[in-house]
């Protein structure tokens, strides 16, 4: 075949992929199945389902086709007794096909040897067996993007569908054009698979941190947050509470509090749809020691006998239980709730429960008219430790389901501006002008329309300052940390080590409720000497950052940077975390004046005790003092330590006591990697590669945390916590 030949082939196919699409055509149904590997051994076989995923993202942005959900055509190679590395047959696909309601299916392999990877792919129609398309592609191993994309063309083309100029540039769209990062979210699709849930967020995570522009990852890691949310915290809400009610029962003026909620807590798994919803809510809101300080007499018990702090953990839990299924019985309670009175006793508790429904009911309805969204979404993100790219998600949730209710032109308006500033101060600025477009198309009024013309300018003109310039992640902190003076101040020359200095100086301090990047929501008990690293998201910091030099106060019992990590007690998990002791070229910039400080220090003063805590409990309790658990890292040594501290609010300092100590040289190391792990019996501790265990101690389970200790700087950075 001549080259000329050739390229007009590649015109008609291009030709025919860009055909518009005709009103009457009926979309054709697609299953795409996971690639496997066919090379020996199959060591990258779980790439296999990336392709799938983008495969799968390709065509589901063709009005032409509708795509077989991922996790419906697992449980159909379940129910057939296919393995993934099954040869799919056209007898087999027809199978395949017609339990997913399937008109095409899309099976192959792929072979990665040398710097080279070719794809292997076929299409059968379903009704016959009949394969449409048996086509291979194959170019370099790190132009895989290539090849996904030439597929998905030759697969369009074969069955003649024909795509709209706007789905066409959105099929063209590459996922990511970096190997590694389509290994890490590939890998991260397998792990989830196998319900191995941390694993899979890391791995994501990862995916999305070597390429922050691949979004389908993004996607899928904000999928994936919310499934292991929802099931982590009913789990883990459930099992506390349960704990804490054995304790509680036997107390004479908590018996009656208790017995309501481990009703409620049935109710929970037993009852309708609705009721199970309600009652997961007013579980929340009797645990709640935030916004609701007063509660009905037979919870007031409850709570002057228990741990504040684990308490509002289980409030926590609760309500992301709630809000994860609040979607599946709209309108019947509403994605901002108010406060439901609970019932407050046994014997008219069905009735008392049947008002609370009603009650949510007509909270649920009035979601219509409501002009409090807005802050009711900032209080509930409050609750929940949100960044502000999760509320502004919760924001258009409420909106969306709102909807439904026909609200006026007026309300959409006013909502769609609130959701268009909310996205604009986390920088998410097409959706935010997506939405100032809406408004703008429906708006007559010259007040709204001008308000409208602001926001897209703002818009436009951080869409340039990100453009131009050259720390565009600093900048793009910064823009996020600060509001309009911010921009103004970018405009007026804040670029290089100013703008890092300026970074510091307003938007590092560390939050009582940060979240430090791959752990969980994280508390602060003690301030002292703590700021935050760079930071991914409001509240959302990469690291947490320590220093201290009054060594008069640490003299008087001072006891350091102290912070709890978690949403349940744990007594199985596993931790990582990178602990640098140099300080940061951006700190150094940021804080002149403390870094002359550290630079007076002997170099012996220069190094703080760093420590990882478990067990932790009595956080915040009345009568009984914190306790816990330390793996501390000083100088010479790995040591495991009892924590105590008396139940006083005065008393600030934490007694300890030494368990087991382990000589090691580390005072040389400019940065430890350091790895604890527990998982029930043992405790596993490794630095930089050295490994100790020991047994583990009987009261293990608690909550985990870190404790900074004396003069000089650390840091604690790149935390994965691991709990099944």
């Amino acid at each position: 075949m001549s080259v000329i030949s050739v390229k007009l082939g590649r015109i008609l196919c291009l030709c025919l992929l860009f055909l518009p699409m005709s009103a009457e055509a009926a979309p054709m149904r697609m299953a795409v199945l996971d690639f496997t590997d066919a090379a020996p051994g199959a060591s990258l076989d779980h790439l296999g389902k990336g392709l799938q995923s983008m495969i799968t993202t390709d065509l589901a942005a063709a009005s032409a086709f509708e795509l077989v959900e991922r996790a419906r055509l697992k449980d159909i190679l379940g129910e057939l007794k296919l393995q993934r590395r099954s040869e799919i047959d056209p007898t087999t696909a027809v199978k395949i096909g017609k339990l997913a309601g399937a008109s095409h299916l899309v099976s192959g392999s792929f072979t990665v040897y040398s710097e080279k990877m070719r794809i292997d792919c076929r299409l059968f129609a379903v009704d016959s067996g009949r394969v449409v398309l048996a086509e291979q592609v194959e170019g370099e191993k790190e132009a895989f993007f290539e090849l996904e994309k030439a597929l998905v063309q030759k697969v369009v083309v074969s069955l003649g569908a024909r795509i709209a100029p706007k789905e066409r540039a959105e099929m063209g769209k590459v996922h990511t054009a970096d190997f590694e990062a389509f290994r890490k979210f590939s890998e991260g699709i397998v792990k989830f698979d196998e319900q191995k849930y941390d694993a899979a967020l890391a791995s994501m995570r990862d995916a999305t941190r070597r390429d922050a522009g691949f979004k389908l990852a993004q996607v899928t890691l904000a999928g994936y947050e919310v499934l292991v949310s929802k099931a982590r915290a009913s789990a883990d809400a459930a099992r506390q509470t349960e704990k804490e009610l054995a304790l509680l029962k036997a107390d004479k003026d908590a018996k009656l509090g208790a017995a309501i909620v481990d009703r409620l807590l049935r109710i929970t798994r037993q009852g309708s749809k609705i009721e199970k919803q309600i009652a997961t809510l007013l579980i929340a809101q009797i645990y709640d020691r935030q916004d609701i300080s007063e509660v009905p007499a037979p919870f007031e018990a409850l709570r002057n006998l228990s741990d504040r702090f684990a308490d509002q953990r289980i409030s926590d839990n609760f309500y992301k239980a709630y809000l994860a299924t609040v979607a599946e019985v709209f309108p019947a309670a509403s994605p901002t709730p108010g406060y439901i009175r609970p019932p407050e006793t046994l014997d008219k508790f069905d009735a008392e429960l049947a008002r609370a429904v009603a009650a949510a009911k007509k909270d649920a309805s009035a979601l219509a008219t409501s002009t409090s969204i807005e802050e009711d979404v900032w209080n509930l993100g409050d609750k929940l430790h949100l960044d502000r790219r999760q509320r502004a998600a919760l924001l258009e949730q409420a909106y969306q389901l709102a909807l439904k209710l026909s609200p006026s032109i007026e309300w959409k308006q006013e909502r769609r501006l609130e959701l268009a500033d909310w996205l604009q101060g986390g920088l998410d600025l097409d959706r935010s002008t997506a939405y100032l477009v809406q408004v703008q198309q429906s708006a007559r009024d010259s007040k709204t329309l001008k308000r409208v013309a602001w926001m897209l300018e703002r818009n436009r003109l951080i869409t340039q300052l990100l453009q131009e310039s050259q720390r565009k992640e600093e900048l793009r902190e910064y823009l996020r940390c600060d509001g309009w003076a911010t921009v103004e101040a970018v405009k007026r020359g804040l670029v290089g080590d100013a703008l890092t200095e300026a970074l510091g100086g307003r938007c590092r301090d560390w939050q009582s409720e940060d979240t430090l990047s791959g752990a969980e929501p994280t508390w602060a008990f003690n301030f002292a000497g703590l700021s935050s690293g760079p930071e991914v998201d409001s509240r959302l910091a990469s690291e947490v950052r320590y220093f201290f030099a009054d060594k008069e106060q640490l003299a008087w019992g001072m006891m350091g940077g102290l912070l709890v990590t978690g949403a349940a007690p744990t007594d199985r998990f596993t931790i990582k975390l990178t602990v640098p002791f140099e300080p940061a070229r951006d700190w150094q910039l940021a804080n002149r004046h403390s870094f002359e400080q550290y630079a007076r220090l002997t170099p012996e003063e220069q190094r703080p005790a760093v420590s990882v805590l478990f067990g932790l409990r009595n956080i915040q309790h009345r009568t009984l003092p914190l306790a816990g658990y330390a793996v501390r890292l000083t100088r010479a040594a790995v040591q495991l330590v009892k924590l105590t501290r008396p139940a006083s609010a005065r008393e600030r300092e934490l007694r300890d006591q030494l368990i087991a100590e382990w000589p090691a040289n580390l005072g040389a190391a400019k940065q430890l990697a350091v790895s604890v792990a527990l998982d029930g019996k043992q405790l596993t501790i490794e630095v930089d590669g050295k490994r100790w265990s020991t047994s583990a101690p009987a009261d293990a389970e608690g909550f985990l945390g870190f404790h900074f200790h004396g003069t000089g700087y650390a840091a604690i950075g790149g935390v994965q916590v691991q709990r099944p």
